[in-house]
């Protein structure tokens, strides 16, 4: 039997790999197939991460805790150095754009963004409801209903979920 590995994994052998765990052992953030589509965030963003994006950076430490996963030496290495610019002295605070950068855009409205947060998670753990349906119209209308929003604002908050929390399962539309 080999180690599952998600970094090297393809999403078949996620999906392999969580069959394999009894019912009463399984971790949403914790599962092959989630492990599986974190790691292809954060390789997504790894030139953008090299490249200075500080939230993308904390968003993927986040992400790897999250999901129980070791991050890449790459992470790793930009992490610690980032990290060390305050830890030794070369700059005052954590919002240095050389270290973590502001956590928000300036002019951010918070409580506007607190109410949208909320709607994409009602939308996400309500689409999460009814993973016997592929992801389109119809399961976004059913979710509508029962949340009083159109189809289209919950398509939008279930895109904007799935960016931010990652995909609940292999993205298929009818």
């Amino acid at each position: 039997m080999t180690t599952f590995d998600p970094w090297k994994a393809t999403l078949k052998e996620a999906e392999a790999a969580e069959l394999g765990i009894p019912v009463e052992m399984y971790e949403f953030n914790k599962s092959p197939t989630n492990q599986w589509y974190v790691a292809q965030e954060i390789t997504r963003n790894k030139e953008i991460i090299l490249n200075g994006d500080g939230r993308k950076l904390i968003d993927s430490i986040a992400n790897c805790l999250s999901a129980g996963l070791i991050a890449p030496n790459w992470l790793t290495k930009a992490f610690l150095s980032r990290y060390r610019l305050v830890n030794d002295y070369e700059s005052k605070s954590w919002d240095d754009p050389r270290v973590f950068g502001l956590p928000h855009p300036k002019g951010i409205q918070l409580q506007s963004q607190r109410k949208k947060l909320s709607k994409m998670k009602l939308v996400y753990i309500e689409v999460s409801k009814h993973m016997d349906l592929p992801i389109g119209e119809v399961l976004f209308e059913i979710v509508g209903k029962k949340l009083c929003m159109g189809k289209t604002l919950v398509n939008e908050y279930y895109d904007q979920a799935v960016k931010r929390f990652g995909k609940l399962r292999p993205p298929f539309k009818k």
